[in-house]
């Protein structure tokens, strides 16, 4: 699975990459594994666009699997963000090249242990 190296934060979510989930203000959101995956890399990558091929190079190492796979992944986290892909707020989608995180991101403080 891909990781980001820090836990990061954009609009009213977070992205832990220790445990490895999404968080709104309501709490966790459930997110399959692979569309987590692509959030994360993605979020740590704002305003750089990534190829579909790049992205399935990182996501599915070493497989075949089409566009498609991309595509529910993309659908998944647009869902799970309330977000659309007409006059998106997180993920800007460049037809037939790839895709683009487009919200503004910051790094989350870590926490100190107890």
């Amino acid at each position: 699975m891909v990781r980001t190296e820090r836990s990061l934060a954009f609009d009213r979510f977070q992205l832990d990459s220790h445990s490895s989930d999404l968080r709104g203000p309501s709490g966790q959101i459930p997110l399959a594994p692979k569309a987590l995956a692509l959030l994360q890399h993605l979020a740590a990558r704002p305003g750089k666009l990534l190829t579909k091929r790049e992205l399935l190079e990182v996501l599915w190492p070493r497989v075949f699997v089409a566009d498609g796979a991309l595509k529910v992944c993309i659908w998944q986290i647009r869902r799970a963000l309330e977000d659309d892909a007409q006059g998106s707020r997180f993920i800007e989608t460049v037809h037939r090249r790839g895709y683009r995180f487009i919200a503004p991101v910051r790094p989350l403080a870590r926490r100190a242990a107890a």
